[in-house]
């Protein structure tokens, strides 16, 4: 025998409407507050059904996503923009920040040679702070570079650190034992590594 079953819909709250939320709730939803004893109210209240026991209706539809969200554009030349947005919450604008971030062009180190380290940063770490070293560059300048391409000056840029650490020659006669407690910047030459000791090297015509 065969038996038809009733298809499982999610239960809904019924009689929902948009009515206003009491002044008080309104603010908590809304606001956040600054306090002494720090920021409350920090955490946002997206379920369309958290305040279906006094009948309001916390969804929100696309209309009414465009009708609260506003930007307005503070300062603005050739090079920065800075503006605000109003009546999203702090996810939203998080993304919205990635997206903005993620669509900028820009030029990093990507392939690195490690020909000799010796110092007290492992291999794989000196290459990660070598990718997030800022260069400036114009990447409107190079053409995007395919896997199938060779590395030439339209798609790609060299560059090349060689920084050796060596005891100043003021030091070295001196007992290890007068030089403990001064900074290591005082003793060694290039004891700290700076990202203006990069060197570009040309490649290509």
């Amino acid at each position: 025998h065969k038996h038809k079953h009733k298809k499982y819909t999610p239960s809904q709250p019924t009689n929902m409407n948009k009515n206003k939320l009491p002044e008080k709730l309104s603010k908590n939803k809304d606001k956040i507050q600054f306090t002494n004893q720090g920021v409350t109210n920090p955490q946002n209240i997206d379920y369309s059904g958290s305040y279906s026991s006094i009948n309001v209706d916390n969804s929100r539809s696309l209309a009414d996503f465009v009708k609260e969200m506003k930007v307005n554009i503070l300062e603005m030349d050739e090079n920065e923009m800075m503006f605000e947005i109003i009546g999203i919450d702090a996810p939203i604008a998080n993304a919205l920040r990635r997206i903005i971030i993620s669509e900028i062009p820009t030029m990093a180190i990507e392939k690195v040679l490690m020909y000799q380290n010796t110092s007290i940063i492992h291999d794989e770490v000196l290459c990660h702070r070598l990718g997030l070293v800022p260069i400036k560059v114009d990447p409107t300048q190079f053409t995007f570079k395919k896997d199938i391409d060779e590395d030439n000056e339209t798609n790609c840029i060299k560059m090349k650190l060689h920084v050796k650490c060596t005891l100043k020659p003021e030091f070295k006669n001196v007992d290890k034992k007068k030089l403990e407690g001064m900074e290591p910047e005082e003793i060694y030459n290039n004891a700290v590594v700076y990202s203006n000791q990069l060197q570009w090297v040309p490649i290509g015509k």
